[in-house]
């Protein structure tokens, strides 16, 4: 298959817009820059941010074990899905596949860039339906791994096998992946040219705040999506705390932390008599199960203690991210006080 055979056809001619300092970033320590209409004599953050974030590129391809072309960094991981869908999707003509329960910005997103969305549900055990996937003409297939809200994780065998029935593009959002990398399907992007695979900052990495999400396919969907993609939407100092947090490796730690106190967590959930069900979390929130679950959303408001009420998508179902021993133990002691009144 050629990539060109999915992107809509009114944009195959799309020129990029071009910065001229990309034409001389080899040598802009040397050059007097008047090209860019910046006021020069401002000292901090006058002039415009890398266009390519290339020295951010190699030093991911060399995390992920890919190439520099093979990735594309957008403002936050909500830019790289706009995008996506906006080069493939055309606006009220294409569809796309959402398998609820899943990240709503899908379905938002979809909806602004005029694309139909085809709901096909989860199963019993939260994961696609292969039958009904495989027989859809949509454009697009989001599947989020781990899964938001529910935790649940697919092995990268489960992913090849809904690649290798689709017949459109699939996108894996990966925004949970750092904490359970082994499940990472970025090493299958060379064999399936229709496979998209998104990461983020925004969790493990502890970088939200920022907005840095990316894109990692092969080389020819990376150059199409940088062709429409804005070329200074990654500002200055999201870039350079990003590299840097990529050099330091912090958030590694992190991650263990964060994994202990959730396997804390989830042993306190399950021993209280007012919680149903914890299902099983591949990232680093829980969903969890219990009567009178509006009340008890309510409950924990007034307490100060604010979690995500997923009752309208599963029912009796409430999400709770894994934050400090503190916060956790907060959370806990407003619960065993609901257990208790």
């Amino acid at each position: 298959m050629k990539i060109e055979d999915f992107i809509r056809p009114d944009l195959l001619d799309i020129k990029p817009y071009s910065a001229a300092r990309d034409e001389f970033v080899a040598n802009s320590q040397n050059l007097v820059m008047l090209d860019a209409n910046e006021n020069n004599l401002a000292e901090q953050y006058n002039r415009y941010p890398s266009s390519n974030q290339l020295e951010l590129r190699n030093a991911m391809a060399q995390k992920l074990n890919v190439l520099a072309p093979q990735i594309m960094f957008g403002n936050g991981s909500d830019e790289v899905i706009d995008l996506i869908i906006r080069l493939f999707a055309a606006p009220f003509q294409d569809s796309m596949i959402v398998c609820e329960p899943t990240y709503g910005m899908y379905r938002v997103t979809a909806k602004l860039n005029g694309v139909k969305v085809l709901d096909i549900p989860l199963n019993d055990s939260f994961e696609p339906d292969l039958t009904a996937i495989k027989s859809s003409s949509a454009k697009l297939l989001w599947i989020c791994n781990p899964n938001n809200p529910t935790g649940n994780v697919l092995k990268p065998s489960q992913i090849a096998d809904i690649v290798e029935s689709f017949k459109g593009i699939v996108v894996v959002d990966e925004a949970y992946i750092d904490f359970c990398k082994e499940n990472s399907v970025v090493s299958l992007i060379e064999k399936y040219p229709s496979l998209i695979v998104i990461q983020t900052f925004s969790k493990a990495k502890g970088l939200a705040g920022l907005r840095l999400g990316y894109a990692i396919a092969n080389s020819a969907t990376i150059a199409w999506l940088l062709a429409i993609k804005p070329p200074y939407s990654i500002n200055s100092y999201t870039y350079t705390t990003a590299l840097r947090q990529l050099q330091d490796n912090n958030w590694k730690q992190w991650i263990t932390k964060i994994n202990l106190e959730k396997e804390r967590v989830v042993k306190a959930l399950e021993g209280m008599p007012i919680v149903n069900k914890v299902f099983p979390s591949a990232a680093n929130f829980i969903l969890f199960e219990v009567e009178n679950a509006n009340e008890l959303y309510q409950y924990l408001i007034e307490q100060g203690v604010v979690i995500r009420s997923r009752n309208k998508q599963i029912k009796s179902t409430l999400r709770v991210t894994i934050g400090t021993k503190k916060e956790n133990d907060l959370f806990l002691k407003n619960l065993k006080e609901w257990q208790t009144n």
